[in-house]
């Protein structure tokens, strides 16, 4: 019997073991099969650049092909999710030589790529399409599409991606400054704009909004109510100075901007339609509807340019008293924001100046701002705009004051 019971269990055990390796290698198989799929997946996906051309664009880019022999090709995701960021130019790395003169006014300004559009100098050009070839620095220096000189030699021996981007404005009509000229190399995306090459560095990214609504953790809020808000951090005997201009002139106490307040400023901005004219004044600012306006812990960002390290000073008021109010400079309100509403009334103020501008660069006026519960009004050339907070950003480095080269 024990010779029976035993060649029971080892028949049983050859079983189980014969099974569990069947298992094994079943799951293994379906391992295998799931990652070449997703890889196969991931390979041949679509890019935007694939899903927002047409026929017009794919014509736009033949003729670029043709005129200077290359074989441009559309993005790949890979290439898409290189360029997609918040760059900051902050070198000078050649310049064309068909022109004359060459452009230095790029220094230190804000250029944002993301999924559904390209942002420079604050107006957005909407679903971009990028074309590109491979090339290295001794190549791009002889090839007619980019008429590139560079400046010295320290991008010798690197390989680089020449593209060609092609957009709609904010209008529907095609981007002044279109079709763009970018050679991402390494960790630098450089632009051709006027005559000259930038090199831009990745300093954020955008993260644009799926909703509307922004909601506010209540135990965070309770938390940063207590922290010295940068306001109170940027202010200085300076600044004391131009506020006490600012209250002379028009006759209010300002009051250092809260930490919560910053919160709820901070973010990506784009201007919706203007809701505040000055008397007698046809304009409604049609050019600036859609431009976006992006606030941060160290600068504010209007046209593509960061004005530094802001102190934001307020005082409450309703839109009964603005019309009486030397601050709003006779201001005719429009699409109904002459009714009932209560806000603070921020006066944004630059700290340090912009070095591109050199030390004769002043702001005269504060940045003239109204935040109430749901929106933010600013002032630009005159008007008064109602804006739309539309994204994030997430910081990897602080903006630098970048001087020309």
């Amino acid at each position: 019997m024990k010779k029976i019971a035993t060649a029971v269990l080892i028949i049983f055990a050859a079983c189980v073991i014969g099974l569990g390796m069947k298992i094994g290698i079943n799951k293994s198989n379906n391992d295998i099969g799931s990652r070449k799929q997703y890889t196969e997946e991931t390979d041949h996906k679509i890019s935007n650049s694939e899903r927002y051309h047409n026929e017009e664009i794919s014509a736009m880019i033949n003729d670029y092909a043709e005129r200077y022999q290359h074989s441009f090709t559309f993005a790949s995701t890979e290439i898409e999710e290189q360029l997609y960021g918040v760059w900051q130019a902050r070198g000078y790395a050649g310049h064309t030589r068909s022109s004359r003169y060459q452009w230095d006014g790029l220094w230190g300004d804000v250029v944002i790529l993301c999924e559904g559009a390209l942002i420079y100098g604050g107006t957005p050009c909407f679903n971009p399409v990028y074309a590109c070839y491979k090339s290295c620095a001794e190549d791009l220096e002889t090839d007619t599409f980019l008429d590139l000189e560079w400046v010295d030699g320290r991008y010798a021996g690197l390989d680089g991606i020449v593209i060609l981007a092609v957009g709609r404005e904010k209008d529907g009509e095609r981007a002044l400054g279109m079709p763009y000229r970018f050679i991402l190399m390494g960790e630098y995306l450089m632009i051709e704009r006027g005559g000259s090459y930038f090199a831009l560095e990745k300093v954020g990214i955008m993260e644009p909004y799926d909703e509307d609504v922004i909601s506010n953790d209540p135990k965070q809020t309770e938390e940063i109510a207590q922290k010295i808000s940068n306001s109170e951090r940027y202010y200085n005997e300076e600044v004391r100075s131009v506020i006490d201009y600012y209250e002379t002139k028009y006759h209010h106490s300002f009051i250092p901007a809260t930490t919560e307040m910053e919160k709820n400023l901070y973010g990506v901005w784009q201007i919706k339609e203007c809701v505040g004219i000055m008397e007698e004044s046809d304009s409604r600012g049609e050019g600036m509807v859609g431009d976006m306006i992006i606030f941060s812990e160290n600068a504010w960002i209007s046209g593509g340019t960061p004005s530094f390290k802001p102190v934001y000073v307020y005082y409450e008021s309703c839109a009964g008293e603005t019309g009486a109010d030397s601050f709003f400079e006779n201001v005719i309100w429009i699409n109904g924001l002459d009714a009932d509403w209560n806000g603070k009334v921020l006066a944004g103020i630059e700290t340090e100046k912009n070095a591109k501008y050199g030390s004769g660069h002043q702001q005269d006026e504060p940045f003239k701002m109204i935040m109430t519960d749901d929106s933010l009004m600013i002032e630009k050339g005159g008007l008064y705009f109602k804006t739309q907070k539309v994204g994030e950003v997430e910081w990897y480095q602080s903006l630098l004051n970048v001087e020309p080269y």
